[in-house]
């Protein structure tokens, strides 16, 4: 499959080293064991296929999330949701397009299945410090994204100012990263991915309002009920997958 002795001496190289980090994050209580493995695979994949450029974003994802969180003023009341261990479910949920774009672009020599990649991941760091910023920052006033109407700070569909500025610079940030990292030295690819990023983070909160949010009143049903069809897990794996769409979308069609 590897077609020179360069490739499987990085695969190599790849393997020793998200290991070593899956190992460090799991005796540090990040991950737990089914979440290290994961992260072992998709950390192999990330700098195996994808280069320097997809591995520095998968850690600034992964690392970010801690670091933003300890960071903040936080209380026990209003413990960080982030700093709980990541099982293997919530590490596939957020990372499943990236490693599998990833690997279609290896396999057909696409460098814009590379950029969709990394859009599907500027998703996740956007949820994850709209997340950490909206719920942490003191006298946060939320809104439900459906009707905006005042709601408690951290329900499932709330969105607030600080939040959706902390998820658009999440999302530019990973989005500069990648570009000055991967070779892809291009405005426009900065743009695309940090612009996909922000409105995947955009849909996981409406999808989270759809689908988490319970009895919430709206505007034009009297009270939102709806049975369990996606969990938290499954909201983020769709809004990745909605960044990376319009990714491609925009390359596609434009």
């Amino acid at each position: 499959m590897f077609s020179s002795t360069d490739e499987q001496t990085r695969i190599a190289a790849a393997l020793f080293l998200a290991l070593s980090i899956s190992l460090l994050a799991l005796l540090m209580n990040w991950l737990s064991l089914d979440g290290a493995f994961a992260a072992m695979i998709i950390g192999t994949i990330a700098l195996g296929l994808g280069g320097i450029g997809s591995a520095f974003v998968l850690g600034l994802f992964f690392f970010s999330s801690y670091i933003i969180g300890y960071a903040l003023d936080r209380t026990d009341e209003n413990k960080s949701i982030n700093q709980e261990r990541r099982d293997g479910s919530q590490v596939w949920a957020n990372s499943f397009w990236f490693i599998s774009l990833i690997s279609l672009g290896y396999y057909f020599k696409d460098d814009l299945l590379y950029i969709a990649a990394a859009g599907s991941l500027a998703v996740a760091i956007a949820d994850t410090w709209a997340t950490e910023i909206g719920t942490q920052v003191k006298n946060v006033k939320a809104y439900f994204i459906l009707n905006f109407k005042r709601v408690e700070v951290g329900i499932d569909g709330g969105v607030s100012l600080p939040g959706t500025l902390g998820g658009l610079l999440g999302s530019l940030l990973l989005s500069i990263v990648y570009v000055l990292l991967s070779g892809y030295h291009s405005l426009l690819v900065f743009f695309v991915i940090g612009i996909s990023g922000f409105l995947g983070c955009v849909a996981d909160s409406y999808l989270g309002a759809i689908f988490q949010a319970r009895k919430v009143e709206i505007r034009f049903l009297r009270y939102l009920a709806l049975p369990a069809g996606l969990d938290n897990n499954g909201v983020n794996f769709v809004s990745t997958g909605i960044g990376a769409l319009i990714t491609l979308c925009y390359f596609w069609l434009g």
